[in-house]
């Protein structure tokens, strides 16, 4: 019997970790790491005259910040991650920075979509690739997979 996309993708979903534990893990990265930078951005934010009026307005001015950071870097996440599991799954479970380059464009759409500008999205997801390639080859190169190290194996390696 031939093996479907579906049946792969299927298959990937009922791993060892599990698709929903690696999103709920991004998210919530995202949202703890976007809360950070809100934080600090609320931290330095000059308050207008009228969120200086009370102390309620400031302290509402400041949670705006932090929340509005904290959502965007949990979307940003979860695109990311979403993408990432998505092209390793359809690609049969292959784990290469292929998968790290469909999560960075997935992410780069969603900062376009929150700037509302196309371009922002295309300069994001480029950045995101790159770095997301970078960290792939340091990671090989620091600490190669058990597959990876399989695959040198050859008269120079022995």
């Amino acid at each position: 019997m031939a093996t479907t996309t579906l049946d792969v993708f299927q298959a990937h979903l009922n791993r060892r970790n599990g698709f929903i534990p690696d999103m709920a893990s991004a998210v919530s990265t995202g949202l703890a790491f976007g809360g950070m930078v809100g934080l600090v951005r609320a931290g330095w934010q000059q308050p207008g005259p009228a969120a200086a009026t009370t102390m309620i307005d400031s302290i509402r001015s400041g949670a705006r910040t932090i929340g509005g950071s904290a959502i965007t870097f949990a979307a940003v996440a979860g695109a990311y991650q979403g993408g990432r599991l998505f092209a390793e799954a359809v690609r049969g479970g292959e784990k290469d920075a292929a998968n790290s380059i469909a999560g960075s464009i997935a992410a780069g759409a969603v900062v376009g979509l929150k700037s509302g500008k196309v371009g922002r999205g295309i300069g994001a997801a480029i950045l995101m690739s790159g770095i997301s390639v970078a960290m792939e080859v340091n990671q090989n190169l620091i600490a190669p997979s058990r597959e990876s190290i399989e695959r040198r194996k050859g008269p120079m390696f022995q």
